[in-house]
């Protein structure tokens, strides 16, 4: 499904009437939150990404739901046939992308409590898909889905036989990406951020997969970016579907043939500072080692039929420890545990030097460079057709 994505926006904020010029659709927004009544009909979701689902007191549709949200790179998929669709929010700090058939996107900055109606769709049949475009691991959002007139036909939303999962950091969340500089305050960070431009949805575009990016910012397997919080590394907060209010993962529909790991750059990319879990260089390494087995272990558990991907840096990694036998340590600790849970789908790839722009915030990759580790990526993927089993 292309929704030209590459095509520049305009940032729309939503107040009163949004037009656009290539495209005869028009956004009417309400924030009185009257426009779905009763009668409407819900139309069935098809959904990318972790959520805490829950039903929406009021006046509202049969089955109306709340999906709130904190994770980045999230995407709601529905159909129907008809001439008019409502989406409602409840979101102030999130930006998405509303994409209608082919035509150009349209974006939906912090929409608020509202809902949205679209208008002026010729009557027939209509591919929608809202996608979350801002990183708000601390921030919940919430969208509560797509409404249709009671003379409108739902439809299901062609599901995928590919699933595939990113875990990892900035890298993967699209860090800033839209900005014109390097340097960037938080919030520029927040609203400039775009996940969909991120090499993990390119990739999973290229083989037409459902894919989840559980990745955050600053966040390492045991230490994050510069020391701060050990107590909100990765694996405290990866079993959350809301990390923020404790909201674990359920459900059984995500079972991912791939699951990629890019993490350890913010564990070693700034000198411990007295006081700080680990005495030197040498009992970080040992404990992100130990630590990093054990993720991979109850990944095993919970997806046995995985493949698990692990990505190596290409570079020095710590200043005062030879990367090359870092490296050679930390497979060879990880290949044991596998031969000890009974993984035997796992493999290490080596990051190649693309010479990167790191033009984005803070000096994070450009729109250039994620494509070209999504090219890296999808060859690798391509020429290991056997790593998504049996689709």
């Amino acid at each position: 499904m292309s929704f030209g994505f590459w095509q520049l926006f305009r940032c729309v904020a939503v107040l009163g009437c949004i037009e656009s010029s290539a495209m005869a659709q028009t956004l009417t927004p309400d924030p009185t939150n009257q426009t779905v009544t009763p009668d409407m009909l819900v139309l069935p979701l098809h959904l990318g990404g972790r959520v805490a689902v829950s039903p929406i007191a009021g006046t509202l549709p049969p089955g109306a739901l709340a999906y709130m949200h904190e994770w980045p790179g999230l995407y709601f998929e529905a159909a129907f046939v008809g001439h008019s669709v409502t989406l409602k929010f409840d979101d102030e700090v999130n930006e998405y992308r509303l994409l209608i058939d082919d035509l150009p996107p349209i974006p939906i900055a912090q929409p608020g409590a509202v809902e949205i109606k679209v208008t002026d769709l010729l009557l027939g049949p209509h591919r929608l898909r809202l996608e979350k475009v801002t990183e708000s691991i601390d921030l919940t959002g919430s969208f509560a889905g797509f409404y249709v007139l009671p003379d409108a036909q739902p439809e299901i939303a062609p599901s995928r036989s590919r699933q595939i999962e990113f875990i990892g950091d900035s890298d993967m969340t699209g860090y800033g990406i839209r900005s014109s500089s390097r340097i960037c305050t938080p919030e520029q960070v927040r609203l400039l951020s775009d996940t969909q431009a991120a090499y993990p949805a390119l990739v999973a575009r290229h083989f037409d997969a459902d894919y989840q990016v559980n990745a955050i910012s600053g966040r390492g397997m045991v230490r994050n970016y510069d020391g701060f919080d050990p107590n909100i590394a990765m694996p405290f907060v990866y079993p959350f579907s809301l990390p923020s209010a404790g909201i674990a993962v359920t459900g059984t529909e995500w079972n991912p043939q791939i699951i990629y790991i890019a993490l350890g750059g913010n564990d070693f990319a700034t000198p411990l500072h007295a006081g700080e879990n680990w005495a030197d260089t040498a009992s970080l390494i040992s404990d992100f080692t130990n630590k990093f087995s054990a993720f991979v272990t109850d990944l095993h558990a919970d997806h046995p039929n995985a493949t698990i991907l692990i990505a190596l840096p290409y570079g020095p990694v710590i200043p005062e420890v030879q990367t090359a036998e870092f490296i050679k340590e930390f497979e060879t600790a990880l290949l044991t545990t596998a031969g000890q849970i009974g993984l035997t789908r796992i493999d290490f790839l080596t990051l190649i030097d693309t010479k990167p722009e790191s033009t984005a915030c803070d000096y994070h990759p450009s729109v250039r460079d994620q494509q070209n580790r999504a090219a890296w990526l999808t060859g690798y993927l391509d020429d290991h057709p056997a790593l998504w089993g049996t689709p």
